[in-house]
């Protein structure tokens, strides 16, 4: 039976994409019983089908709902309030506020339509008013999907695997550590509509910055559980995770929250994984790729080494970047076959222990192999039914291990630190802070790769942009600048204000009195 809560009518038109394989016509029915009515949204079932058979979906949901059911045709601009079912052999996108039907894109075996594709659209072009939904089904198809809806703020939900006919499919999502709330489908149903009437503007999230008392109650309950200080993270950035985590529960009073994450540590550890933010694909952003690539090339290319490159990627959350700059690494030193396991050191860090588990594995779903320039597939993937591996080879080079690059001592002495997408979610102290660390850990001539959201600031006179609009630099030599550069350059004093250890405080007077032998 529906429910019927009144949604904020001053919030724009959500839309939930559910997607379904295997097993899953029994959950997408119970779940269409359970779903709200007089909701400012729209729904799209995204159940794989075989290309060549006639769906029935509308007509079997039809029968157990009250919302208005109706095929998808291309161009549709989504109405509140109904169901939309996309034909068979058709990949579904939200464009410029219209449903688009595209012909299937990727590997042959891919199903369709794509759940990740449409989750990924809906992602960026809606943010927070996008809700995913994986229901029971084989393969992984979903799992990328909600990592870019939770990435943009958005809402998303796994069916119990325990109610599953087949449990692939919300398994893999929920291995993400990307996936807010495990349900039964009635429960999925039910749930949607609180998310929808719980209003979500930021107001009296950011009237609590002048309320530090209250958030800091918050940092000290996950400090406590997670060793991890989210102090200098960015306020907006918190309060836009805290806010969707208060969604996602259904709860609106952020004093109760508190209360609530104080009491579950399954809660505390859901905010702190939010607050990671633990996604990266393969290549994201291939122009700046395409920029380092041709670096790495001009850096290493005939080039005799009497010691390893050594590279550090800080913040690889599930391992696609780390895999991606490996792949860039071997090509620039002549190819798998040519580069042996004590020519290169790749080490991956980062804070989030489930995130690490997925890198450390290499399997990925096969709809990354989007993401990957099809001259590197073959070379360094192997296609496993529904997913991809990194091939062993590449995966004994890179060493993924537990760090947080503000706390714990940096791998020094490297040729290339990749710091993507991290420093975004910093204030500008700690961005200093870690920049200079950055800066104190690469060689004379090593590179430094950042998102294309982030700068330097005012650590920008010890590097040099490799090209314009990259986001590629090369670390200047320390003896080139002149007196007032050098004055810029973090001081073995203020280092040392931030080191751990005896040892730590000596490598980096080691590295600093060489300039002067």
């Amino acid at each position: 039976m529906n429910t019927e809560v009144e949604a904020p009518t001053n919030e724009p038109l959500a839309v939930v994409a559910v997607a379904a394989s295997a097993g899953g016509l029994e959950a997408t029915s119970v779940l269409a019983q359970s779903l709200p009515n007089k909701q400012n949204c729209c729904y799209i079932i995204a159940q794989h089908m075989s290309p060549t058979h006639k769906s029935m979906l509308v007509q079997l949901l039809s029968r157990v709902t009250s919302l208005e059911v109706a095929e998808l045709e291309d161009g549709t601009v989504p109405e509140a309030n109904i169901i939309y079912i996309p034909p068979p052999g058709s990949d579904v996108v939200y464009e410029d506020g219209k449903l688009v039907l595209l012909e299937p894109a990727g590997h042959p075996a891919s199903p369709k339509p794509s759940a990740d594709r449409l989750f990924a659209s809906l992602a960026r072009a809606l943010g927070r008013a996008s809700i995913g939904v994986v229901l029971s089904g084989t393969g992984s198809d979903g799992s990328y999907g909600v990592q870019e809806i939770r990435e943009q703020g958005g809402i998303t939900i796994a069916q119990d695997p325990a109610t599953c006919k087949y449990d692939g499919m919300p398994n893999s999502a929920i291995e993400t550590g990307c996936v807010d709330l495990t349900l039964t489908p009635q429960q999925i149903g039910e749930h949607i509509g609180i998310i929808l009437s719980s209003p979500r503007d930021l107001d009296a999230l950011r009237d609590l910055n002048e309320e530090s008392q209250r958030t800091r109650d918050l940092f000290d309950i996950l400090l406590k559980k997670t060793d991890v200080d989210f102090r200098q993270y960015k306020e907006s950035t918190v309060s836009r995770r805290i806010q969707r985590r208060m969604v996602a529960k259904g709860i609106s009073d952020f004093d109760t929250y508190v209360e609530f994450c104080r009491d579950s540590p399954e809660e505390a550890q859901a905010l702190y994984s939010d607050l990671l933010i633990s996604v990266t694909r393969f290549f994201r952003e291939p122009d700046q790729f395409q920029v380092l690539a041709n670096s790495l090339k001009s850096k290493f290319n005939d080039t005799e080494r009497s010691e390893p490159v050594r590279v550090w990627v800080a913040g690889c959350a599930t391992g696609e970047e780390a895999y991606s700059i490996a792949i860039l690494l071997v090509e620039a030193l002549g190819g798998l076959a040519a580069v042996e396991q004590e020519d290169l050191q790749i080490f991956a860090t980062d804070i989030d222990d489930n995130a690490l588990k997925v890198a450390r594995n290499g399997i990925y779903p096969l709809t990354a192999l989007s993401d990957i320039p099809p001259e590197h597939v073959d070379h360094y993937f192997d296609v496993i039914q529904d997913r991809i591996q990194v091939k062993e080879k590449l995966r004994r080079f890179v060493m993924f291990s537990k760090h947080n690059v503000f706390q714990d001592p940096p791998f020094i002495s490297t040729d290339l630190i990749a710091l993507r997408n991290v420093l975004i979610y910093f204030n500008n102290r700690l961005q200093e802070r870690v920049l200079t660390r950055m800066a104190y850990a690469l060689r004379p001539d090593g590179i430094l790769f950042l998102g294309t959201s982030e700068s330097l600031g005012s650590m920008e006179r010890s590097f040099a942009q490799v090209a314009p609009n990259a986001r590629v630099f090369k670390k200047r030599d320390i003896k080139q600048m002149n007196l007032r550069e050098y004055a810029a350059y973090p001081t073995l004093f203020e280092f040392s204000q931030q080191a751990k250890s005896y040892s730590e405080v000596r490598n980096a007077a080691l590295e600093q009195w060489r300039y002067f032998d």
